[in-house]
């Protein structure tokens, strides 16, 4: 299997490029247009400096590119809108240069301070934004022998008391202050012998120190090294699903497999997808595993490429409507996912799953009110017609004289009240792929009123 390309377009840390594992390593001059654009049709990762430009027409020219990634805070030459469309992760290192800012926030304190005259000990500092820049600043001017006090909208008085600082409004912090430190998009005008610095407008990730460089590096080649194996990114800065819990992450393959079979057994594109979730997983935020079964689903209907970043734009360009609905309660398992889409003709297809044992071993559960318990292996073939007997005998034959082996087979079938024949259900795993043509001939052997193959490899 060759090695992932990854294109380093920006000077990055020794240890980061270490951190990249055995990716094939192109470096680049990123703000060479030209062979920016020759060198991306083998690369699955670009790290971009900060004034490579990311746009459609670079992304239009990487069919094989996974995620855009940059070792800083600023992405202002990457188009994370066409990023986006094209399902192409984007990620940065919000936090990698958050000591840095603090300490340069700090120092151009002390220098105000002996600018104006004054010792800081005992005076009063302001923090407009308590985030986490504005967090350190306020800790760092404590140690000083400061009392702070903070205004920021965003953050509750819990967090703020656990800080030691006392929240206040814009108005009264700029009264009481003899330094402030903002860390919020406002531009207050400072008072005669007041220090006031905003040392975000002017910090440049280019000149920051090493260790910066060295944190910011290390953390997007974390993120790379997770894409270009194929795992979630959660802190995607163009993936809006929220935290994602350990709980949840086992659950992500199940859901993307709970989509691919739904779709072939719809056929096409649904007007509307359900995602049920349901257990003691609903105590924590499962957007994720509605992105991940409409990706699945939508891999198996669309051309275009398809991924968690994506799949929601793709799904609304198709006027798809996708609800997300849980409930705590499970009567038969511990967490259950469960599909279910409308056709445009109203007819309503569904599928469902969940995890079992300490292993977190997958188990399809239900397909279109049939009871099932299977594992959803990479081939499958679901076969729905009136119960009778002979039918299982015919499909062993059929698939026999196909030349494929079947590795598991599970019949299901709806009641019968005695005046109406029931329905049955034959799921088949088998260790190769069924053609179309014998899949056909097995559904006129037995008079199928469906029949579906299922590829998840």
């Amino acid at each position: 299997m060759p090695r992932p390309v990854v294109l380093v377009a920006e000077p990055l840390h020794a240890d980061a490029l270490a951190a990249l594992g055995d990716a094939e390593i192109r470096v680049l001059d990123g703000d060479d247009r030209a062979a920016l654009l020759a060198a991306v049709p083998d690369a699955t990762a670009l790290l971009a400096g900060p004034h490579t430009v990311v746009d459609a027409e670079l992304l239009a020219a990487a069919p094989l590119l996974k995620v855009v990634a940059r070792a800083g805070v600023r992405l202002a030459s990457i188009d994370v809108a066409a990023a986006t469309q094209a399902g192409v992760l984007v990620v940065n290192a919000p936090a990698s240069h958050d000591v840095s800012l603090a300490e340069l926030a700090v120092g151009r304190v002390l220098a105000g301070a002996r600018q104006v005259g004054i010792e800081l000990d005992g005076r009063v500092a302001g923090v407009v934004g308590i985030g986490r820049v504005g967090a350190l600043v306020a800790q760092r001017l404590a140690a000083l022998g400061m009392a702070v006090i903070a205004h920021d909208p965003d953050t509750r008085p819990g967090r703020a008391a656990r800080l030691g600082i006392r929240l206040t409004d814009l108005d009264t912090l700029l009264a009481e202050a003899d330094v402030v430190s903002i860390h919020l998009p406002v531009e207050p005008v400072a008072r005669p012998g007041q220090v006031l610095v905003a040392v975000e407008r002017e910090y440049d990730e280019e000149t920051a120190p090493v260790q910066a460089h060295r944190k910011a590096g290390l953390a997007v080649a974390g993120s790379v090294r997770l894409a270009l194996a194929g795992e979630l990114v959660p802190d995607a800065v163009n993936l809006q699903v929220g935290r994602v819990a350990d709980e949840i992450r086992p659950g992500l393959p199940l859901a993307e497999k709970l989509g691919r079979i739904l779709a072939a057994l719809a056929g096409g594109v649904a007007r509307r997808l359900d995602v049920l979730v349901r257990g003691e997983i609903t105590e924590h935020d499962v957007r994720i595993l509605e992105v991940a079964a409409l990706t699945g689903f939508l891999s198996e209907v669309v051309e275009e490429r398809v991924s968690y970043v994506n799949a929601p734009v793709l799904a609304a360009a198709r006027e798809v409507t996708v609800r997300l609905l849980t409930d705590p309660e499970s009567p038969d398992y511990r967490n259950l996912v469960g599909l279910r889409a409308t056709l445009a003709d109203g007819t309503a297809i569904s599928v469902a799953g969940t995890l079992i044992g300490l292993a977190q071993r997958e188990r399809l559960v239900e397909l279109n009110g049939f009871q099932v318990d299977l594992e959803p292996t990479e081939h499958l073939a679901f076969l729905t017609y009136d119960d009778r007997p002979g039918v299982i005998g015919t499909v062993g034959r059929i698939l026999g004289e196909a030349g494929i082996n079947i590795a598991g087979m599970q019949v299901s079938r709806t009641g019968s009240d005695g005046h109406q024949q029931s329905q049955q259900l034959i799921a088949v795993c088998v260790d190769s792929a069924v053609p179309p043509d014998t899949l056909s001939a097995i559904a006129a052997a037995v008079a199928a009123s469906s029949a579906r193959a299922v590829d998840l490899r």
